[in-house]
């Protein structure tokens, strides 16, 4: 059989893992068809072994098995795949008094062998096998068909069932398998960090494998001191998370510090905190999740080994809740859909693992890669983009009705105004509609190549640099003086003139969207064509056309009064064209003002980059050298609460920190490389002999380490330097990795 046919049966990276290693020792496993599959063996060939029940793979019993018949013997025999901890825990105890058992020794080799996997970075599997006895399967079988059968409670009959025949069992082997680094995924670790974002590991996988793929992805460094926390009981966990604090000289009330601190603590980039799911399970008490999460958010990196998907859940929501964090999850399988659904934001990674991720997550992605194209690029953008279309559209209704405020000074607060109907229904329905939404669509302030090559930028959309509560009140007040310019150069204008009420609300309307217009274009930061006939068609088209076409042809008109040829007479005169040349120049001059003193005195990253990327020389070398500014002018960024989709701002308070939550589901499929190299180890527990002295080590969904190569048993390593100090910032961020799954390369111990 072909390889491509072989790998039809399997729907996980780790299943097609084992199938290759198995084929390359001459055991080829066949599509399994119906309720039997086909086996070719070097001595009998195609043996068909039929398949009783395949008890299914989940994330509290962390194993499957499947019941087969024996094809010559007919005996039933039940074989189980799944994590050491819930393997190790099931096997038949021997008798210690039996002098030519040799159990205990080959248990011992075993469990060497599989730490040295770990310690390689490989994701280890244990295999075992039961022979179970006719009538004892038919009385199992009996009590499963009445669990299935259940009304009330059927779940819980069946895993009880379950767990009734996974018992007694007997060690066959470990395997360890290797799922390689996809392109880019270090790269994007590291932008990652550079740009602020803290990326936390959450992965099923054992402690040993998930810090050396941490190691592979550059999420841990040799720089760092891992700060493990292993504990069994609550007491323990607790003592062990006070010590470390102290160490780190934190000794005030955590919970206080979380609920009411205005400034988050420093990261210290020289920690990394390693925790096991037995001690995660403690720290989520509600006694001790406050020190853990004033500890976790401390560390430059988290790493969170064999969690559930529950757990990973859990952990997003207390982030979610108690830092005030933007969350972001990515994963690969379907242990990572609760992840992904409780975060703010959810992305799936299409691979091997199948669909479920990719269904409950807001934006699909086929490699790891894009996500860096896709946060510090796209999200960028569209976070600039946003930000300045929402000031502007408070700007443009603000004018609008101080337009009209303006008016009632001097009529007596009558509610009669001085603009036609069809005007106040179209200022912002057509005339100035056009040109704020080709910005929020179409507006990009930096170049691609410049964002991805300096993910520091990333910092002033994470820090909300474009949006700030004063951002909101300047905006305002500039609206109130630019209609204030709007509406009284016109009135000083055509004081004792003849000039009557409609004609002077047309010197207003067209002022106000000249100068709507001109400020939207202030605001644009690149220029195609499409921009150019948003800002010149509007008041060509939208205002003058529109008002022309209106008052040639309407001869009785709501107008409330008739507006026939009132706009053609007026334009005639010098009372209506001097207006025009005065207001925008008037109006927009504090902006300008206030611009031109912060983008000279006080740059943000952003506006250093818009001026550098201009210069000839970096035209072609988009890495550049940008300053960290001072604290932000003037104050510090502020909470924002949602209403509906849109954001307002609110007193001042926390800082917004953005996370991202990077998970794979129990696969390592859309991550990583198949491989087929196979290791093996003799029985009685010998070093396992590699076929490769050098072997990348992969990341489930964006661990963090640099590469690392194994000679013989001994390991050395190299490592990749991240961005230099210069470009690191005060990460305000932190994202949240799940690096368990399915593998391809496999190292095997058989018992």
């Amino acid at each position: 059989y072909s390889d491509s046919t072989l790998l039809e049966s399997y729907e996980s990276g780790r299943k097609i893992g084992g199938a290759e290693a198995g084929s390359g020792e001459n055991r080829l496993r066949r599509r399994a068809v119906s309720d039997f599959c086909s086996v070719w063996l070097p001595a009998q060939g195609h043996v068909t072994i039929e398949v009783l029940h395949v008890l299914p793979f989940d994330s509290d019993r962390k194993r499957m098995s499947v019941i087969v018949r024996h094809p010559v013997t007919g005996q039933v025999i039940l074989l189980t795949k799944g994590a050491d901890s819930a393997i190790f825990s099931r096997l038949k105890e021997e008798d210690s008094n039996d002098p030519s058992s040799d159990a205990d020794r080959i248990l011992l080799h075993t469990k060497l062998h599989l730490d040295q996997y770990a310690l390689m970075g490989l994701r280890t599997l244990c295999l075992a096998i039961r022979y179970l006895g006719n009538e004892e399967y038919a009385d199992w079988l009996a009590e499963f068909r009445r669990a299935e059968r259940s009304i009330v409670g059927r779940e819980e009959a069946v895993s009880r069932t379950i767990d009734q025949i996974e018992q007694q069992l007997q060690l066959l082997g470990v395997t360890g398998i290797e799922d390689r680094l996809q392109d880019g995924v270090p790269d994007t670790i590291a932008s990652f960090r550079a740009a602020g974002i803290n990326v936390w590991v959450l992965t099923g996988d054992k402690q040993e494998t998930a810090i050396q793929i941490s190691y592979s992805a550059r999420l841990v460094t040799e720089a760092q001191r891992l700060l493990v926390l292993n504990a069994d009981t609550l007491a323990q966990t607790e003592d062990k998370v006070r010590r470390y604090l102290q160490e780190i000289d934190c000794t005030y009330n955590p919970e206080y510090q979380i609920r009411q601190r205005r400034e988050r603590p420093a990261i210290r980039d020289d920690l990394a905190l390693v925790l096991d799911g037995g001690t995660l399970r403690h720290c989520l008490e509600d006694s001790l999740k406050f020190n853990f999460l004033f500890l976790a958010e401390q560390c430059g990196s988290v790493i969170c080994c064999r969690a559930t998907p529950s757990q990973k859940a859990a952990i997003v929501s207390l982030v979610k809740e108690n830092l005030q964090m933007q969350t972001l999850a990515i994963g690969d399988g379907a242990n990572d859909v609760n992840m992904i659904q409780t975060a703010d934001i959810g992305i799936g990674l299409s691979g091997q693992e199948g669909m479920q991720a990719v269904m409950a997550a807001d934006f699909a992605l086929a490699r790891f890669r894009f996500l860096k194209k896709l946060v510090l690029v796209h999200g960028h953008w569209c976070y600039d983009r946003l930000a300045r279309m929402s000031l502007y559209l408070f700007y443009k209704n603000c004018v609008y009705i101080m337009m009209l405020f303006w008016f009632q000074l001097f009529n007596g607060f009558s509610g009669q105004v001085h603009i036609g109907q069809l005007y106040q229904v179209c200022f912002n329905l057509t005339m100035t509609a056009l040109a704020p939404l080709i910005m929020g669509i179409l507006d990009r302030h930096l170049r691609a190549d410049i964002l991805l090559a300096n993910p520091i930028l990333y910092s002033d959309a994470q820090n909300c640099r474009s949006y700030l509560p004063w951002h909101f009140w300047f905006n305002i007040l500039d609206a109130v003086w630019q209609s204030m310019v709007i509406y009284f150069v016109p009135h000083l204008v055509i004081v004792n003139s003849d000039c009557d009420i409609w004609s002077f609300g047309d010197i207003v309307v067209s002022a106000g969207v000249i100068t709507a217009v001109a400020h939207n274009a202030l605001e644009l930061r690149g220029w195609t064509g499409i921009h150019w006939f948003a800002i010149i068609g509007s008041p060509i088209v939208a205002w003058f056309g529109f008002a022309l076409v209106l008052n040639v042809i309407c001869t009785n008109c709501m107008h409330p009064d008739n507006p026939y040829y009132v706009i053609i007479r007026g334009v005639t005169t010098s009372q209506f064209w001097l207006p025009q040349l005065l207001i925008p120049f008037l109006a927009l001059m504090p902006r300008l003002s206030v611009r031109a003193f912060r983008n000279t005195l006080r740059p943000n990253l952003t506006a250093q980059a818009m001026r550098l990327q201009s210069l000839p020389r970096h035209r072609t070398n988009p890495h550049l050298p940008l300053q960290t500014p001072p604290k932000s002018f003037p104050g510090p960024p502020p909470s924002m609460s949602r209403v509906g989709s849109m954001r307002f701002p609110s007193a001042p308070a926390l800082r917004r920190l953005s996370v991202a939550w990077l998970g794979s589901g129990g696969g390592g499929g859309s991550l990583s490389k198949r491989n087929s190299m196979a290791h093996s180890a003799s029985q009685g527990g010998g070093a396992p002999d590699r076929s490769e002295s050098a072997s990348a080590v992969d990341i489930r969904a964006g661990s963090g380490r640099s590469r690392r190569e194994f000679d013989s048993g001994s390991r050395h390593h190299k490592r990749s330097r991240s961005l230099g100090a210069s470009q690191r910032i005060r990460r305000p961020s932190v994202s949240f990795v799940n690096a368990g799954g399915e593998g391809v390369t496999m190292a095997t111990t058989v018992c």
